[in-house]
């Protein structure tokens, strides 16, 4: 069985650790790590962040078992089997309202979008009452942020807003904090 750094290569994300020759993200022994044990069963994953499918490609090879959903402000010619696809706005609470209605709670979110601190914070926020509980919610490129446009004003900055999830008390909703380089995942109780 392949890990999920193998299918990412061969699909050609740059969740992998060497994408079309270069060095990748290296997300996908991390997600490998802590999205094992899932592998074999029949979860639902959202992705923020569709572009072009190598990433849903990945996820449909890995979770073979898995519904996944994927939603990108701007149409992906990308489809498949077990995938369904959803055009719209990470940064609006009208569209993840109306998203929400018409979808279920998932096990895995992974927000791949826009990276602006503003879609970072608002989708989590829409969406982190959805993740089931032992799910998961992870958030990409996290510290790409500083320093560039994609710091919204008015709004955290990503790092600083995932800061403030810390430390955890009793009632807290989350489980763990998982840290990578750029890569955070939160796991709900």
């Amino acid at each position: 069985m392949d890990t999920l750094n193998e299918i990412a290569q061969r699909c050609q994300t740059d969740k992998a650790t060497v994408c079309r020759g270069a060095a990748g993200c290296c997300f996908a022994p991390h997600y490998d790590f802590i999205f094992g044990p899932l592998r074999d069963r029949p979860i639902r994953l959202l992705e923020i962040g569709v572009a072009g499918g190598a990433s849903i490609r990945m996820w449909l090879d890995y979770f073979r078992r898995a519904e996944i959903v994927g939603v990108d402000i701007s149409d992906s010619q990308f489809r498949a089997e077990r995938f369904t696809y959803v055009v719209g706005d990470q940064s609006s609470r009208e569209f993840w309202a109306d998203f929400l209605w018409r979808h279920s709670a998932f096990d895995i979110i992974i927000d791949d979008g826009g990276h602006q601190n503003q879609q970072v914070v608002t989708s989590f926020e829409c969406l982190w009452p959805y993740v089931k509980s032992g799910g998961f919610y992870a958030v990409e490129n996290l510290p790409i942020a500083r320093g560039t446009g994609l710091v919204s004003p008015g709004w955290p900055e990503h790092m600083d807003w995932v800061k403030d999830k810390m430390p955890f008390d009793f009632d807290s909703q989350f489980d763990a904090l998982h840290f990578f380089r750029e890569l955070v995942i939160f796991r709900k109780k």
